[in-house]
This record gives C-alpha cells, structure tokens and sequence, in this order.
C-alpha cells in the first residue's frame, strides 16, 4: 500500500491528516520522531508533509533528511500564512509544493492524491 510521511506534531491536525490520507489510499506514518528514517526507506512511500511549525526538531533540518534519504518522493510543505520567509525557505531547500495551511485544508484529500498519485481532484 501507498504511504505518506506525516511530520507533523499537532495531534489535532494530525488526525485530519491521517484520515485525508486514508481517504485517498494512503496508509499514514507519524513523524518526526525515531520512525522517520524507516519510513523514508520504505518502497512504498509516496509523500511526504511537512509542517513548517513542527516543534519536535526545527523543519530545515527535518526537511534536509527527508531530501538526503529520498529526492524521489514529493514533499508538501505548509505553515502559516504570515511567515512568508518560512515557506520561501522551504522551497528553496527543496520542497516540492508549499502552501499556507489554510490552502492546505481547503481541499486536503485534493491535494494529497494529487501530489501522491498526480491525478487531480
């Protein structure tokens, strides 16, 4: 089964997350903690998220790995709308896709299936 990476640590966020993915015929996987290199190994990996408020280690660092582990697997980055710099940052260091959070929830199971499977909608 097709998986996403959830580097993410809002659990209430987090649970919104997990069901989009299922939804779209993902198996979710939490992170960022000591999982998340035996996720990024995982054939079956096909997304990752990556929230730019993630409090566990800072997001450039998460990102870095995620990027030196697998260039191959898309990577949606998100944080608020008024940290501009953030998601600048996020793209030039290599996410695939960057969005403010609230553009991120408008259409959850939309975006996800697009950039795990890109098929649209």
């Amino acid at each position: 089964m097709a998986k996403a990476l959830l580097l993410v640590d809002d659990l209430f966020f987090s649970v919104q997350l997990e069901t989009a993915a299922r939804i779209v015929g993902l198996e979710p996987l939490a992170g960022p903690g000591p999982g998340m290199v035996k996720a990024l190994a995982d054939p079956d990996l096909r997304l990752v998220v990556l929230d730019l408020a993630v409090r566990a280690r800072p997001w450039a660092e998460v990102l870095a790995e995620v990027r030196a582990a697998r260039e191959d697997v898309p990577v949606v980055a998100y944080g608020p709308h008024v940290d501009v710099e953030a998601r600048r940052a996020a793209e030039a260091a290599g996410a695939t896709r960057v969005v403010t959070k609230r553009q991120l929830v408008t259409d959850l199971p939309g975006l996800l299936r697009e950039m795990a499977f890109g098929q649209q909608g």
